[in-house]
């Protein structure tokens, strides 16, 4: 039987995750943004699509809250190895991202579907949420309460 270690490049990895889905993201909303400078716009306020956006985005923002509070509320116990601890951060912290992403996902491609710019500023703000969301090596310690040795060997 063997014996897990402590990888300390497994929290890395959960920041490699974050800013590859943060880049991927601002990427996105760029190139779509240059797709739609040549196309003619018609706005409309009349539009159910002005609310369902940022809705969308809300409920990411909601969700990927919502989801850090129930992650916080059931921490593996104490007496858990690092690595389990480790492992459920990285799984709450990826449905988190994921929840997020979604609704600034939503609102990418319906701003693309309907050449509107003011869809766009939904997206803004939903990248602006999804930058709180980024993983600190400190939060992780003291939410998890890690020891000294293991915070160590995090660092």
């Amino acid at each position: 039987m063997t014996t897990q270690t402590f990888q300390p490049k497994s929290f890395k990895a959960i920041v490699i995750i974050y800013y590859a889905l943060f880049v991927g993201q601002a990427l996105l909303g760029l190139v779509i943004f240059f797709l739609m400078q040549g196309v003619e716009r018609t706005e409309s306020l009349e539009s159910p699509f002005n609310i369902i956006i940022p809705g969308a985005v809300a409920l990411g923002i909601i969700g990927a809250y919502y989801i850090g509070q129930y992650q916080k509320n059931n921490l593996p116990p104490m007496s858990s190895t690092a690595d389990e601890k480790l492992e459920h951060f990285r799984r709450w912290s990826v449905a988190r991202f994921a929840i997020a992403e979604s609704g600034n996902l939503a609102s990418l491609v319906l701003a693309f579907l309907f050449g509107s710019i003011n869809y766009m500023t939904y997206f803004v703000i939903g990248l602006a949420a999804y930058i709180l969301l980024r993983p600190i090596k400190e939060k992780f310690i003291d939410d998890y309460k890690l020891g000294q040795s293991e915070a160590m060997k995090l660092q």
